[in-house]
């Protein structure tokens, strides 16, 4: 770990700007924010910028490494949010009797802001 610890302290700016792409784009491309398009070019841009991430530093293995390391800090964060999440339902539901439940009010589907933008785009007053 003090390798990996000294390949951070020596990180130029382009590493940076592409550490934080990698991270910026990944998280888009998992996330439900864009349309199906939007959400492959920025997997495809995530994947470009961890491969630069790697290839720009002094030991690619650290690169490697980093980026899983990454990888798996946003997975560990969102199963914790997850976990959190579970367990204050469970803690406010916990007293309270059980009622039936009325019909939920149909609900048009959520879109993904591309083609929320592009409706509104061509709306016309």
């Amino acid at each position: 770990m003090d390798d990996i610890a000294a390949s951070l302290n020596k990180l130029s700016l382009l590493q940076m700007v592409c550490a934080w792409t990698f991270v910026a784009c990944y998280a888009l491309a998992l996330g439900g924010m864009l349309e199906a398009r939007g959400s492959r070019r920025a997997a495809g841009i995530a994947v470009l910028a961890a491969v630069l991430f790697c290839a720009l530093g002094e030991n690619w293995v650290h690169g490697a490494l980093l980026v899983t390391f990454a990888v798996a800090g946003m997975g560990l964060f969102v199963a914790m949010a997850w976990v959190l999440a579970r367990l204050a339902g469970w803690f406010v539901h916990r007293g309270t009797p059980v009622q039936p439940a009325a019909p939920a009010p149909v609900q048009a589907k959520p879109q993904p802001i591309g083609v929320m933008l592009r409706a509104l785009w061509r709306w016309e007053a």
